[in-house]
């Protein structure tokens, strides 16, 4: 009995000194040396504790500078392969591409896969292998050439960052392409972030909301798209209390879209419908053909300086689309004009040099044939 008094008296002094502490008009978290460790603790404001997170800065930055040398590296490795598989690459012509439906063939349980959609398709149509395994850089070299018109500096740039996941630094494992923060990241167009679900696949929902933000309903433009981003980012940060998008990511996220636009699309939009039955089903939309064979000119490849004038553009779209839903007025700065127009005479760059090219090779053509059948007499 007096135990039950005694304690119900300690609980009784505790109470009273969490109610001073709190009624305390100084800093909020008034000492009371009676009072428990537990209970002061509690009193404390978020401010008073030692900000843990900035411990993590140093660590954050090394990682990128690792990030960062490790890419380098890879594409320094890649090089000789890569100008192996340049000099081995013989384009297919269109009859020879795994286009058609009868080529598409659903990944099985045991099947890897990225999650990028543009991979996930060339393996399900067999153009790498089925199984997502102990993929050559040679040969994935040849099939974004074939498929996605993607030139040599895409190519080195794509593989390069495909490679940091390699086991043996000479095959790419599709599978280990999902590891998080590589080239999967938080609040991706239509896969869910890590830990939300399967970044494998399009989430369902993610995917009608991404075709849902075209405003004719027939064509995603980039202002549809980064008023989309706007929206995806705010949902992600929203529901992920780990949410992270750094800025090689951020970057990243930016020139994703853009691949729609110019591989499926004519660089400016691209049909809602193509772009639902390519991120649904990871297949070959019908009709479709590469771009290269649609213009047959060299200097249309999918570039880098190309990716990147055209992720400016969604970044842009982004800006205007906050300002918008924060009901303020967008304002094109001077430095947001002059770095599209230098970004867009950049990208002309490969294209004149690739046309130009090839007008040489037609002149030089018949005067070799010409040189060929004198030397032949």
């Amino acid at each position: 009995m007096k135990s039950d008094i005694k304690a119900d008296a300690c609980k009784l002094f505790t109470n009273q000194s969490l109610i001073a502490s709190a009624g305390n008009s100084g800093h909020g978290h008034h000492y009371n040396p009676k009072q428990k460790r537990h209970a002061r603790v509690v009193n404390m404001l978020p401010y008073t504790f030692f900000p843990l997170r900035l411990l993590l800065i140093p660590y954050q930055i090394i990682s990128g500078l690792v990030n960062l040398v490790t890419v380098v590296s890879n594409m320094i490795y890649l090089f000789p392969t890569l100008l192996y598989a340049q000099y081995t690459f013989k384009p297919k012509p269109l009859e020879q591409l795994r286009l058609g439906a009868e080529y598409y063939r659903a990944p099985g349980e045991f099947d890897h896969r990225t999650p990028c959609p543009g991979l996930n398709a060339l393996a399900n149509h067999g153009v790498i292998p089925h199984d997502g395994k102990k993929v050559s850089p040679v040969e994935l070299y040849h099939a974004l050439r074939d498929y996605y018109s993607a030139n040599f500096p895409s190519c080195w740039a794509l593989l390069s960052g495909a490679l940091q996941s390699s086991w043996d630094g000479r095959t790419i494992d599709l599978g280990a392409l999902c590891r998080h923060n590589l080239i999967e990241h938080d609040a991706s167009l239509t896969r869910p972030d890590s830990g939300f679900g399967d970044q494998r696949k399009a989430d369902p929902a993610l995917l009608k909301k991404f075709i849902s933000c075209s405003k004719d309903g027939k064509y995603l433009t980039i202002d549809d798209i980064g008023r989309y981003r706007v929206e995806r980012v705010r949902h992600s940060k929203e529901i992920n209390p780990t949410y992270s998008l750094d800025l090689p990511h951020r970057i990243l996220s930016y020139g994703e879209p853009t691949l729609l636009l110019d591989v499926f699309g004519d660089g400016k939009k691209v049909s809602t419908h193509i772009v639902e039955s390519f991120m649904a089903e990871e297949r070959f939309p019908n009709g479709y053909v590469p771009k290269l064979l649609r213009t047959n000119k060299p200097g249309e490849s999918l570039s880098l300086l190309g990716s990147w004038s055209k992720a400016f553009a969604v970044s842009v779209a982004m800006a205007k689309a906050e300002k918008e839903m924060a009901g303020e007025e967008f304002k094109t700065t001077a430095i947001t004009k002059a770095t599209e127009k230098v970004l867009a005479a950049a990208d002309n760059v490969p294209r004149k040099v690739g046309n130009r090219t090839q007008q040489l090779y037609e002149k030089l053509d018949p005067v070799c044939d010409g040189l060929s059948g004198e030397k032949d007499l």
